[in-house]
């Protein structure tokens, strides 16, 4: 693991029940979509397993995809 946003991404949802979606990655660390989802992928291949489930916001209709550790 090199990138500290990397470390940073894993440790948070290391932390019992934390799951992270992309609106909320890009407000803790300004994160955007395409690069959660590269360190997502990233960890995936260094073997970490990654569930992702889709879901759908309340007020908006709007779907989107939370990440937690499995």
């Amino acid at each position: 693991m090199k990138s500290k946003y990397k470390e940073t991404v894993f440790t948070y949802l290391q932390k019992e029940g934390n799951s992270i979606s992309i609106g909320e990655a890009f407000i803790n660390w300004q994160l955007s979509g395409g690069h959660l989802t590269k360190i997502i992928s990233d960890l995936r291949k260094e073997g970490i397993k990654i569930d992702a489930q889709w879901r759908r916001n309340s007020v908006t209709g709007r779907r989107y995809k939370r990440y937690k550790l499995v």
